[in-house]
């Protein structure tokens, strides 16, 4: 969905979600195409710079229907993933000449990632106990910690470590007790049991788009952070 200054993606999933028959007045929603699949008939067997032609001579756009900017330019599409936006994650390139094949990942999603570093307040255990995946947050400039993402799922070499570096720091508070802080994106995310540690061990990670001072997907852990005080891990690195 289109916001004020960017695409809304977690205002989508809601409205989705909400349908039309619970009451609640639905948001206007704009459509972005990028590919055309069938103009009187089929045309999915093309490749994929007819169809693309067909699409931008057929459709009419406006503030409701869009069409994907698109370029050759290797140099252009470098300047698209430094485009800092809200629902903007990156670019996707495919070759002109593949047809397109339902179901087949044809084409690679190229993602802006950052590095940050960040103060582990918690864990969600495996069903041994051990560290499955951190619980991630930023001090904002009034000191409260904030919840910003989790890492994925720690391979199972690296659980062990992580259990050793956090369990001097177990059931200390540090967003809140119970469950996960804010809510994942998917349904299934935002009920996962966690466990607290104390604020004090940083690690540094890599992560894509950003949406309410949350990042959208897992973040991917780097290494620890020994040197870092874990108080000086600062929403700052976001802007």
């Amino acid at each position: 969905m289109a916001a004020t200054n960017g695409l809304d993606f977690e205002e989508l999933q809601a409205r989705l979600s909400r349908g039309r028959d619970d009451g609640q007045p639905l948001l206007g929603a704009s459509y972005v195409a990028f590919d055309l699949l069938s103009w009187e008939a089929s045309v999915a067997d093309r490749p994929f710079r007819k169809r693309r032609a067909l699409l931008e001579r057929h459709i009419n756009t406006s503030n409701v229907l869009a069409i994907t900017p698109q370029t050759r330019d290797g140099d252009a599409a470098q300047t698209w993933l430094s485009f800092n936006a809200p629902g903007i994650e990156g670019v996707v390139a495919k070759r002109e000449t593949l047809p397109y094949r339902s179901g087949q990942r044809a084409m690679v999603k190229v993602r802006r990632l950052r590095s940050v570093d960040c103060v582990i307040g918690g864990y969600v255990p495996d069903p041994s106990g051990l560290p499955a995946a951190l619980v991630l947050g930023l001090y904002d400039r009034c000191g409260v910690l904030h919840h910003i993402g989790n890492t994925s799922v720690l391979p199972a070499a690296q659980r062990e470590d992580a259990a050793s570096k956090l369990r001097m720091h177990r059931g200390k508070p540090s967003f809140i007790d119970g469950r996960m802080p804010g809510h994942g994106r998917w349904p299934g995310q935002r009920d996962l049991v966690w466990r607290p540690v104390a604020p004090l061990v940083a690690c540094e990670v890599a992560g894509g788009n950003i949406d309410g001072g949350r990042f959208r997907h897992s973040l991917r852990f780097l290494r620890w952070r020994p040197d870092r005080d874990a108080w000086d891990c600062r929403t700052e690195q976001l802007g």
